[in-house]
């Protein structure tokens, strides 16, 4: 379970005073979702930081831990603990962050409020950008069994500091400079593998025992000491053992003067060994996909990052599986790992040793071709959307999912950010153009994407500085007694600039959700609007009021609820209203709009199918739903005259037998208006009669005669 930002939404933009939504835009969608995937699915505490060691994100056994009640996110750990102990955690976050190291097993005592002990080891690793700069540390929390006993230990190691404490696990060293020998502890032979003796061992036989190599390195590291550029250092020896094995010995080491000039060197000697090998396998972690075993999004930004440095040509495919979410949905998580399982083994059959497979987190991988084979990388990519075209048997069903695949070549210019969105761009273009296939980015994808991007970008400021407006286009009765209703057309006038038509907009508001918002706003302002006509002017009582609502909007099960409440609100009766849905939408989700059409149908709101006749089940629609209107679609009125009598007159008959009523759109000329007059259709609605307007100007039509045919 999350705590913190909700399930698949897109980042705010960054503001200086936001220090979470600055965080999560320094990563792409797919690293942001792999880090959240990681943390919210550990079975410990955990949690994300920024440089600054604000939280960014903590998954729920964290805040279990805390006993606070609430997240911490945005704040630091002096919102959570006394300021003893956070100086305490900000001293290691910041260890972790300017060394760039992983810092691992740190212990933590605490006590809690009944006055007993707890223990907890947490382990910190730096978080890495899409550019390979540190930005903040993920760490792992786990509490440890028996904390009176460690609480008890550390509390006689602080008693004897150094001596008793660090001869348990390090060695003491003593470097007589003059007489180039070093004096061991018991401990530090033994690491070294040489015998425990009394008196000292010549440097020469430290040397030989470590090798020429890794002595030199040794004397490197102690030479700030002799030439007092340094009070101490630390250095890490990778030591072979007699056995052949390795190990790593971390040596700390400071220097005793005499008349300003360094005598001696002193330090000690541990085995960090087991520690190097936890960095390793966290590295490893932070570098290869937990499920497949592939290579992750960091290690392939690291290889198209090193193509970048050394000016080297590359391809890079970005693959995507399509409906991948329905097989999670319906089959279960397992059954979608197991179709990972298979995309990944098939996909690693296609590539050769030069060439490198990562995923990149869900159901998203990516392909890197070293070198200049253009014609090689485009071969791979068919090869791959015809290897994943074949079906997964799995629980005894064959399991469909094909691939889209995107494809930018690298001409020797572009970094590894700039090419992994190339493939990406090109990877949504072959998702548009129907899935299943391969599309090769060129500069003009691009070119859409940035036009996108600033689409985006001036919507959410439009939502966020109610930008938009609503124009109503009346709807006539064809029998020239005046204006029935209205229809509630959203406008979009940004500021500073001129209106843009629907067709910019519409359609993106509702690809990305905000129609959302944006279709509550529209719910609750045409309400509220009708509702102030009908109290100030008496003739527009009884006016029908038509909302368009799209299929995304039904997805809101506050939906039904939220348009009741607005009608009752503005004191109007809900016959009044009527709801646009298109032939599309319900086409495509028509089990999902049932029950929210019957319970409006059921209050007394009447339901209408938009843009009648362009879609694939135009019959079964009027069967299957509870339909009271049908709007003829503009494509035919414009027809009419022509060949678009017959199909014109075809809806009238079908919705006269199911016995619906008819709004024509469309309606530009005499000649159109004449013949829906002539042949039934109850409503008209279209340029000739009016053009969607500003709401003051809408009680005045109620008084303005029809044109009539010559």
């Amino acid at each position: 379970m999350s705590v913190g930002l909700p399930d698949d939404r897109e980042p705010e933009a960054a503001t200086g005073s936001d220090p979470v939504a600055a965080f999560w835009a320094r990563l792409s969608p797919g690293h942001r979702r792999t880090l959240i995937d990681q943390i919210d699915l550990l079975p410990t505490s955990a949690f994300i930081k920024d440089r600054n060691s604000v939280f960014i994100h903590v998954n729920k056994e964290f805040v279990d831990r805390l006993g606070v009640g609430r997240s911490p996110v945005g704040g630091t750990d002096e919102d959570v603990v006394d300021d003893e102990l956070a100086a305490v955690y900000l001293a290691a976050d910041l260890e972790v962050m300017e060394r760039e190291k992983p810092l691992v097993d740190f212990v933590d005592i605490q006590q809690r409020s009944d006055g007993t002990t707890t223990a907890f080891t947490t382990s910190k690793l730096p978080i890495r950008d899409d550019n390979g700069d540190v930005i903040g540390l993920l760490a792992m929390t786990t509490e440890v069994p028996d904390p009176e006993r460690i609480a008890d230990e550390l509390r006689t190691s602080e008693q004897r500091y150094a001596l008793a404490a660090r001869a348990s696990r390090d060695g003491i060293w003593d470097f007589d400079l003059a007489k180039r020998s070093l004096t061991l502890s018991p401990r530090c032979s033994q690491l070294f593998g040489l015998p425990a003796i009394a008196g000292s061992y010549p440097w020469d036989v430290l040397r030989r025992r470590m090798g020429d190599d890794e002595a030199a390195k040794v004397l490197d590291a102690l030479k700030p000491l002799h030439d007092g550029t340094a009070d101490s250092v630390e250095h890490v020896i990778h030591f072979r053992r007699v056995d052949g094995t390795s190990s790593w010995l971390g040596l700390v080491a400071t220097g005793l003067r005499v008349e300003g000039s360094v005598i001696r060197l002193v330090g000690s000697l541990a085995d960090v060994t087991e520690e190097r090998q936890r960095a390793a396998h966290l590295e490893r972690q932070a570098s290869q996909d937990d499920l497949t075993g592939l290579a992750n999004r960091r290690r392939l930004m690291e290889h198209l990052e090193a193509c970048a440095a050394d000016d080297t040509l590359c391809s890079l495919l970005a693959l995507d599986l399509d409906h991948f979410k329905v097989i999670n949905d319906s089959l279960g998580h397992q059954a979608g790992d197991r179709m990972l399982l298979t995309v990944a083994a098939r996909l690693e059959r296609l590539i050769d040793d030069s060439e490198m497979l990562a995923r990149l987190g869900g159901d998203e991988f990516a392909i890197l071709v070293q070198g200049g084979d253009h014609a090689r990388a485009e071969w791979l990519a068919e090869a791959a959307v015809a290897a994943l075209d074949r079906p997964v048997r799995i629980d005894g069903l064959d399991v469909y999912s094909t691939a889209s695949v995107g494809v930018a070549h690298r001409r020797g210019t572009e970094s590894a950010t700039e090419l992994l969105r190339s493939a990406d761009i090109a990877l949504y273009d072959a998702k548009a153009e129907g899935k299943a296939c391969v599309r090769v980015y060129t500069p003009q994808m691009g070119e859409h994407a940035d036009h996108e991007l600033e689409l985006q970008i001036r919507l959410r400021r439009a939502v966020a500085n109610h930008e938009f407006r609503l124009h109503y286009q009346p709807i006539h009765h064809s029998n020239g007694h005046g204006v029935a209703g209205v229809e509630a057309l959203l406008r979009w006038y940004p500021e500073g600039g001129d209106p843009e038509p629907p067709a910019t907009f519409l359609a993106y508001l509702e690809r990305t959700g905000l129609i959302i918002d944006v279709g509550h706003w529209v719910i609750d302002e045409a309400c509220r609007q009708l509702g102030e006509w009908v109290a100030q002017h008496p003739e527009m009582r009884g006016t029908h009021l038509a909302l368009n609502i799209s299929r995304v909007q039904f997805r809101r099960r506050e939906l039904v609820q939220d348009l009741l409440m607005a009608i009752q609100r503005n004191g109007l009766d809900p016959s009044q209203i009527i709801v646009e849905i298109t032939e599309t939408a319900v086409s495509e989700d028509a089990s999902l709009l049932l029950d929210a059409l019957d319970e409006l149908r059921a209050a007394g709101v009447r339901i209408a199918v938009d843009d009648f006749g362009v879609g694939q089940s135009s019959l079964s629609v009027l069967y299957d739903l509870p339909v009271d209107l049908v709007k003829i679609d503009k494509s035919f009125t414009e027809r009419l005259g022509g060949d678009g009598d017959l199909l014109v007159d075809a809806i009238l008959r079908i919705a006269e037998t199911l016995e619906l009523e008819c709004i024509a759109e469309g309606v530009e000329t005499v000649e159109q208006d004449a013949w829906l007059r002539a042949n039934g259709c109850r409503y008209v609605q279209g340029w000739l009669l009016a053009k969607a307007m500003p709401p003051e100007q809408v009680p005045s039509l109620f008084q303005v005669a029809r044109p009539q045919a010559a």
